[in-house]
């Protein structure tokens, strides 16, 4: 009898040694939610279920600017914040069946809603961004800086865990780009590329030379004269044209604004389809005024063109971008 209670306790012991290393392993230690690596578990689990939970609807949410967080409130209370919105999130799922939550790296969330379609989680994500805004409120957070990113897309029987990451990528990319309080659906999932795919097609067009500059013709309503033409682009590589909706995300996720936009503004200055004396307007985008060196080079490259410009170049800048970059908005106005 006493060799088996002895038994009995080695075995107690080894299972709760078991159970903490496992806890340990597939749990964050600051929300108290599922980890990456069990993301990656239960994600490839479920695309290969052929009982129905292969295909559903996953929302990934990007805490902005965490590293600021850090500094205004502090590092425990950053954490204590980071901890009660996983436990909401944990609670919001709840009736959602085989519904996970994890927190894949140090800012972003994925909440996974097997047998789920996209247009049935709306109410979750407008409480989720109300939450969220309501504990900017409460902490008397500066609402434009501090906030979530949140995209939303559907994954299906034919994905796997590479292609899903690639869903989840695009979604939270284009969220980015919205103002404060919206989300972005991903609607076409074929759109979606892995990133370092995207690197290689916007290098391979710097390469090929395959940037593509187009026109949007501004006709004045009461004369119906040409008044001027805006700037777009896009990008055509293996048959495939990427405009400029599509391709400004992944842009903006690898940081090459600043390349882009520099490659198509001298392409534009130097084009000899530009239709003289007709002013051509270039929109300016946040990210590419957020570079503090970026007027250094685009003054470098207009001294560089300027014997060969034949039109007038107007930059649009948006208000809000003025607002969020004043100080660098203003080399761009006269």
């Amino acid at each position: 009898n006493a060799m088996v209670r002895k038994f009995e306790s080695i075995f107690k012991t080894a299972s709760e040694t078991l159970s903490e290393n496992k806890e340990l392993l597939y749990s964050d230690a600051v929300m108290k939610i599922a980890n990456r690596r069990y993301f990656i578990l239960k994600a490839t689990e479920y695309l290969t279920d052929e009982n129905g939970k292969n295909y559903g609807t996953t929302l990934i949410l990007s805490i902005k600017k965490a590293d600021g967080l850090n500094q205004v409130l502090g590092y425990k209370n950053t954490d204590k914040l980071l901890f009660e919105f996983a436990q909401y999130l944990k609670q919001s799922i709840q009736s959602f069946d085989d519904a996970i939550v994890c927190r894949v790296n140090g800012t972003e969330i994925i909440i996974m809603l097997p047998k789920i379609y996209m247009k049935e989680v709306t109410p979750l994500v407008r409480d989720i961004l109300s939450y969220m805004n309501h504990k900017i409120e409460e902490l008397e957070l500066d609402k434009t800086e501090f906030g979530l990113d949140v995209g939303v897309c559907e994954y299906e029987a034919q994905h796997n865990i590479s292609e899903l990451f690639s869903l989840i990528d695009y979604a939270l990319a284009q969220a980015k780009l919205l103002p404060q309080g919206q989300y972005y659906e991903l609607l076409n999932n074929k759109v979606a590329i892995a990133k370092e795919r995207w690197r290689q097609i916007i290098l391979d067009g710097f390469k090929n030379d395959s940037f593509e500059i187009m026109y949007r013709k501004v006709i004045d309503i009461n004369t119906k004269s040409k008044r001027h033409n805006v700037v777009s682009f896009a990008l055509n590589n293996d048959n495939e044209s990427y405009f400029y909706g599509t391709l400004i995300a992944p842009v903006v996720e690898l940081g090459m604004v600043q390349d882009v936009y520099l490659y198509v503004i001298k392409k534009v200055l130097l084009s000899s389809n530009n239709q003289k004396g007709v002013p051509l307007t270039i929109q300016i985008s946040s990210q590419f005024i957020e570079d503090k060196d970026t007027y250094g080079k685009l003054k470098t490259l207009l001294n560089e063109t300027k014997n060969k410009i034949n039109n007038e170049i107007i930059f649009e800048i948006p208000e809000s971008v003025i607002n969020n970059h004043f100080e660098s908005s203003l080399h761009f106005i006269k």
